[in-house]
């Protein structure tokens, strides 16, 4: 019982009840016991991608919550350096708006030669480690008013797919 319960919610000792049911029916009007376990097969098989679908979108909504509501600024770059994501605290620390920030180079909330050097660091990134990844390093964060704030940075890479990114 606690298989269903954990995969179909409080409702699950319902959902087998309707399950049995319909093969009863199935039962019945075909006379055959394989279009039965036929239904059962088929409702139980959607009953489970449903459950795991729902699982899975919840998941996502947790992470986008905790990235979202979280005060350090988070930024995620692809292997050229173009922003593919920043939350809240970040755009709210460098006085830029989400859609100002996507696309563009990193380096538009750097100093020229901060930008320089990491431009140059993860364009090598494919083919070595970089010694600064998962390293908190201090440096100077450029606003979007050209005001220069210190910032701790730690970048981590991850690949999705074949694709590199760094956040």
């Amino acid at each position: 019982m606690s298989i269903i319960k954990r995969n179909f919610g409080r409702y699950g000792f319902l959902a087998m009840l309707l399950i049995l049911a319909i093969i009863y029916v199935a039962y019945a009007l075909e006379g055959s016991l394989f279009s039965g376990v036929l239904g059962l097969v088929s409702i139980t098989a959607l009953a489970i991608f449903k459950a795991y679908r729902d699982r899975y979108k919840n998941d996502l909504v947790r992470r986008d919550a905790i990235i979202n509501h979280i005060v350090d600024g988070i930024f995620t770059i692809d292997s050229h350096a173009v922003i593919v994501m920043v939350n809240p605290a970040l755009t709210k620390m460098f006085a830029y708006q989400e859609q100002e920030l996507l696309g563009e180079n990193i380096s538009i909330i750097m100093p020229e030669s901060v930008a320089r050097m990491y431009d140059s660091r993860i364009s090598h990134a494919s083919t070595e480690l970089p010694n600064f990844l998962n390293k908190t390093v201090v440096i100077d964060g450029l606003c979007k008013d050209g005001k220069l704030i210190p910032l701790e940075l730690t970048m981590s890479p991850m690949k999705l797919g074949e694709e590199l990114f760094y956040t």
